[in-house]
């Protein structure tokens, strides 16, 4: 008799999970429960929550290109444009966790990225310029460093380029960026707190 209050307690508790109207269901080893539920302590089916609700704030995250959403600009759902100072090695961080320095312009229509996007954002991109023409690729010898990007700032450059679809580029020593420790963006620095790095979801 002293166990029977306990007992209703337990049913009582493990009803609640159950939708409005239904028989709660007893299971066990040889008794497995329904899709979507799962056999409780209680020895009674129990509905699974619908979602994992710890898991709301990554999700909502991901939606974000700019581990720092105050200074970043949504370009597209694809692209954002994430500004900061970084030192070598630091460019990356700018980036939200799933999220990469882009190596192309996504799905921005070209002259929208060279015109309309403030300040100066750069890629994953190395290009050079030997003489009047750019060239993409990592430069050798003497010849100026230059990183693609997006963006209006009057030191930028604009080239029509048929190997990317990228149409500004800024040359090393320009607005803060900085490529002389190496031609890459992991070697790259910027000291302007308005520009950075363009930022793609893979």
């Amino acid at each position: 008799m002293t166990h029977r209050p306990l007992a209703s307690v337990v049913f009582f508790l493990a009803a609640c999970f159950q939708s409005p109207g239904s028989i709660p269901i007893r299971c066990d080893l040889d008794n497995p429960c329904p899709e979507g539920q799962m056999c409780s302590q209680a020895g009674l089916c129990v509905a699974l929550l619908p979602m994992d609700l710890a898991t709301q704030p990554d999700q909502a995250l991901a939606s974000v290109g700019c581990a720092n959403s105050a200074t970043g600009q949504k370009l597209s759902d694809r692209v954002w444009a994430c500004a900061g100072a970084f030192a070598v090695g630091g460019a990356r961080a700018l980036c939200s966790q799933g999220w990469a320095v882009c190596k192309d312009p996504g799905d921005l229509n070209p002259n929208y990225c060279a015109d309309s996007v403030p300040s100066f954002f750069i890629a994953d991109f190395p290009a050079y310029r030997p003489m009047f023409t750019l060239l993409c690729g990592v430069a050798t010898g003497v010849y100026i460093r230059w990183m693609a990007g997006c963006g209006n700032a009057v030191w930028s450059d604009r080239f029509e380029n048929t190997c990317t679809a990228f149409l500004k580029f800024v040359p090393d020593k320009s607005g803060g960026y900085d490529f002389s420790a190496g031609h890459s963006i992991d070697k790259s620095a910027n000291t302007n707190p308005l520009a950075g790095v363009l930022c793609c979801k893979p």
